[in-house]
């Protein structure tokens, strides 16, 4: 008889530069219920579980005490606004106007959207966010299914992860930390092993060792507008591996990025013996971007990953300084998703 599958459904926004950052349980729903109608009605899709983060304004515990990422929202929008305040107080006469207000516009795009991805990079941001999204993770994937007796049910877990803008870089950095066989707690949230919740430390094990004894699996990692290949400079192991990009094919050189390292290709969870009798077919990674949207890139040709990882252009919006945001409400991408999931 086919084991129980326990699917999960995991969703991370992005920055919000608002003055009053709203919580993302709307927007989270709108995108949920807008897959939720598109799939077949037997779709384990219809009764997983959701887990929901929330950073830059509401979250849960964090190793890190000040949890800086709360304050983030209201900090991009203080400096934003002084700085293209000054710019604009410059009045330089030009020969070219319309260039002038496309550099303006893109200014303050740049100032306004990629705030939150140099925060991440930094150490700083690196231990207060990631340590917000393992923590939520730990309390909500491990704490919400834990019995009485505080452990995990021993039925196989199949998480899909949603990612916006640097959220989708979050649940991949996570991923690369369940997956990767080298890669400990305390590396991957930036603090000593000491600084680690003792419940979290214990959660994250858990999740790891789920993943190393294929109990665990991705079974997909949607990424939306996701900044993920324009920060890949930021790890010195994957500069040394795309410093040799025209030797990256093995056996003549390194490989590009390993998508096993993500979870995403040949895991523990896939495969002959595997605990999950419905065994995935299809890409795993599926990556949506549009064109018009500056902080969105493909993330395809840096993986040597055949068709487990898939870049999807979709057209969601037209406007610079909104289409960014326009993944989670569009019909297009509901469709696409619902079929691919």
């Amino acid at each position: 008889m086919p084991e129980t599958i326990q699917e999960v459904v995991v969703m991370v926004h992005g920055v919000q530069p608002d003055v009053s950052p709203r919580i993302n349980a709307g927007r989270y729903a709108e995108f949920f219920d807008g897959v939720s109608g598109r799939v077949d009605d037997g779709s384990p899709w219809k009764t997983a579980r959701r887990v929901e983060v929330e950073w830059g304004k509401k979250a849960g515990r964090a190793p890190d005490p000040e949890a800086n990422h709360r304050r983030l929202s209201k900090a991009q929008r203080n400096y934003a606004d002084a700085i293209l305040a000054a710019v604009g107080d410059e009045g330089e006469w030009t020969w070219n106007p319309a260039g002038r207000a496309v550099v303006s516009g893109l200014r303050s795009l740049c100032v306004r959207g990629f705030g939150d991805m140099f925060y991440y990079v930094s150490e700083d941001g690196k231990k207060s966010l990631r340590g917000s999204l393992a923590t939520y993770l730990a309390d909500q994937v491990s704490g919400g299914l834990a019995g009485s007796d505080g452990a995990l049910p021993s039925k196989p877990l199949s998480l899909t992860f949603v990612g916006h803008s640097a959220g989708a870089v979050a649940c991949a950095d996570f991923l690369f930390f369940l997956f990767r066989k080298d890669r400990p707690a305390e590396e991957f949230l930036g603090c000593k092993k000491n600084m680690i919740d003792p419940l979290v430390r214990k959660n994250l094990d858990e999740l790891k060792a789920r993943a190393e004894d294929g109990s665990l699996r991705v079974r997909r990692l949607i990424t939306l507008g996701s900044p993920f290949s324009m920060v890949l400079a930021r790890s010195a192991e994957v500069v040394e591996r795309l410093a040799d990009y025209a030797k990256n094919t093995p056996p003549e050189g390194r490989p590009k990025l390993n998508p096993r390292d993500y979870g995403v290709l040949d895991s523990a969870a896939d495969g002959d013996g595997s605990r999950f009798e419905d065994q995935l077919t299809g890409p795993r990674w599926i990556n949506v971007w549009d064109k018009d949207d500056l902080i969105a890139y493909p993330v395809e040709p840096v993986f040597e990953a055949g068709e487990a990882v898939v870049d999807l252009n979709i057209n969601v919006g037209s406007g610079l300084r909104t289409v960014h945001g326009k993944y989670w409400s569009d019909k297009t991408v509901y469709q696409t998703l619902a079929g691919m999931w």
